[in-house]
């Protein structure tokens, strides 16, 4: 279970970051590089946790 919880956490940060680059490159006019750099790390973290509470809190007792 642990090893699942693993793969679910990885799975999760990698689905994160991509929505957070997608939005942070394609869907808002962010001026630069940097600024760029920036909101795709913040709405990495954001989009990630967000979904692990959500995934930990929903799914997990289900499968417990």
């Amino acid at each position: 279970m642990l090893t699942l919880l693993g793969i679910g956490a990885l799975l999760s940060l990698v689905f994160g970051f991509s929505s957070g680059g997608y939005v942070a490159f394609y869907v808002l006019p962010a001026g630069n590089g940097v600024v760029r750099s920036l909101l795709t790390m913040f709405l990495g973290v954001l989009i990630s946790a967000i979904t692990f509470v959500l995934a930990v809190s929903l799914v997990w007792p289900a499968v417990m």
